[in-house]
C-alpha cells in the first residue's frame, strides 16, 4: 500500500505571516509491503513579511518497513514570495527514505522570490541523500533565475530546446546538473564544487570555476544523437587539481553497443559507413 502524495496549500498574507508553528505538505509515508512513500505536495506562499521560526516542509514520504523493499517518494515544490524575510525556521523538499534496498527520493524545489527582484533564487537540496535515478525536472523555453544552488545530493534535469539564464551565481555543490537537448545554460558565475556533476552542451558563463573532484561534461552519444561541449567564459576560468572537463568515452558507439546494433563502430555523420568492423570501437 503505497503512501499519499502531500496536498496543495496557498497562503496570501496582505501583511505579516508569523510562522513559528508548521506549514506541512509532506507525502504519506508506504504502509506495508512495497508500498512507496508519496510525494510531497505544493505550498504557495505571498505576503508582505515573512517571519518566525518554525517549519516549512513539502517532503516526500518514507517507502513502508515491510515486506519487499520500497522507495522514498519525491520532494514536493515550496514558493515563497515576500517583501521582507525575516523567517529562520526550516524550509525543506526532501525525498523520502526507502525500506531495505529501495531508493531515495529526488528533491523537490524551494523557490524564493524578494518583491525588489526582477527574478527568484532556485534551492534543490536533498539532506545529502542521492536519489535513487532521475533528476528533478524542469521545463520551459527560456527560464530565468537570480540564483541557483543545487547541494547535498539534490539533482536538477533539463531536456529538450530550452535555456536556462542565472542573472547571478548558479552553484553546485555536491550536486548534479543535467541540461540535455539543444540548450544553453547562461550564467554570470557557474561554481561547481564537492563532487558535483554537470552535463551540457552549450555553457556561456562569465567566471567558471571547477573544485573538489567535479566533472563537467557533455551528453552521452546515441546511435541518433551527437553532442559536443561547448563552453564560452568571457572573464576567468579555474580546474583545481582533483576536478575535470572530460569526455571520454561520449563520442561515436562503438559495435553492438549502447544503441548500436552493427558490429561496425559509428563514425562521422553518425554512421557505420567507413566505421571500423569486427566488433570494433566507434571514432
Amino acid at each position: 500500500v503505497g503512501g499519499d502524495g502531500g496536498g496543495l496549500i496557498r497562503l496570501t498574507v496582505s501583511g505579516t505571516l508569523t510562522n513559528n508553528g508548521s506549514i506541512l505538505a509532506n507525502g504519506g509515508n508506504g504502509i506495508s509491503y512495497n508500498g512507496g512513500g508519496g510525494a510531497g505536495g505544493g505550498i504557495y506562499i505571498n505576503c508582505s513579511t515573512l517571519s518566525g521560526s518554525g517549519t516549512i516542509t513539502a517532503n516526500g514520504g518514507n517507502g513502508g518497513t515491510n515486506g519487499n523493499p520500497s522507495g522514498g517518494g519525491g520532494g514536493g515544490r515550496v514558493a515563497v514570495f515576500y517583501t521582507t524575510r525575516t523567517f529562520t525556521g526550516n524550509v525543506t523538499a526532501y525525498g523520502g527514505s526507502p525500506y531495505s534496498t529501495g531508493g531515495y527520493g529526488g528533491a523537490g524545489t524551494i523557490y524564493w522570490k524578494d518583491a525588489s527582484q526582477s527574478y527568484g533564487d532556485l534551492v534543490i537540496n536533498n539532506n545529502g541523500n542521492v536519489p535513487a535515478s532521475f533528476s528533478t525536472p524542469l521545463s520551459g523555453s527560456t527560464t530565468t533565475f537570480n540564483t541557483v544552488t543545487i547541494a547535498n545530493s539534490g539533482r536538477l534535469g533539463y531536456s529538450g530546446t530550452s535555456t536556462v539564464q542565472v542573472a547571478g551565481t548558479m552553484s553546485l555543490d555536491n550536486g548534479w546538473y543535467t541540461h540535455t537537448g539543444g540548450n544553453t545554460t547562461a550564467v554570470d558565475t557557474l561554481s561547481l564544487s564537492n563532487v558535483s556533476d554537470m552535463i551540457a552542451t552549450t555553457i556561456q558563463a562569465g567566471t567558471l570555476n571547477l573544485s573538489g573532484g567535479s566533472v563537467l561534461k557533455h551528453p552521452e552519444t546515441g546511435a541518433s544523437s551527437v553532442y559536443s561541449l561547448n563552453i564560452t567564459v568571457t572573464g576567468n576560468m579555474s580546474i583545481n587539481g582533483t576536478s575535470t572537463i572530460s569526455v571520454n568515452s561520449r563520442g561515436y558507439l562503438g559495435g553492438y553497443n549502447g544503441g548500436n546494433n552493427s558490429n561496425t563502430g559509428r563514425t562521422s555523420g553518425n554512421v557505420t559507413t567507413n566505421g571500423s568492423s569486427d566488433n570494433c570501437g566507434g571514432s
